[in-house]
């Protein structure tokens, strides 16, 4: 049987930070070879509620556009500036989030590095620091427990 790559992508509703969302669009896009134009479309196709109002509209913008990049470009920055985490959903997404059964540690961290890009974290050691902060106060308490028996060590 066939396996198509955007079956694994969830429609994007503006619920969610939508630089994590377009990340995942991107891959399935790159890996399915869409072209700019297929991009364009196919970014509204997966929106929903408000989210596909504003791509829709964004792309009824650009029309007359013939340069495609540039077309899906607007798109993209039309979504980014709608659901786009601003600093202060970003510091609480980072110090309030919670281990869910799906997640992984890779996940996971990627996440929290977006989350300290959008807080302008740029010095590598504050990043290192934050990060495993972030991510030793989001695991479950007996995880978190097992680890730090290790590090006493």
């Amino acid at each position: 049987m066939p396996f198509k790559l955007e079956t694994i992508l969830e429609p994007f509703s503006g619920s969610e930070d939508f630089g994590l969302w377009l990340r995942e669009f991107e891959t399935v896009a790159e890996a399915s070879r869409w072209s700019a134009r297929q991009r364009s479309q196919y970014i509204v196709l997966f929106m929903k509620g408000s989210a596909k109002d504003i791509a829709r509209q964004s792309l009824d913008e650009m029309e007359d556009e013939e340069d495609n990049d540039r077309r899906y470009a607007h798109v993209v920055r039309c979504l980014g500036q709608a659901f786009s985490l601003k600093t202060h959903e970003a510091w609480e997404l980072l110090t309030t989030r919670k281990w869910k059964n799906q997640d992984t540690v890779d996940g996971m961290v990627a996440e929290f590095r977006r989350y300290l890009r959008v807080l302008a974290v740029t010095s590598p050691l504050a990043s290192e620091i934050l990060l495993r902060e972030a991510l030793m106060a989001c695991l479950p308490v007996e995880v978190r427990k097992a680890i730090e028996v290790f590090e006493e060590d």
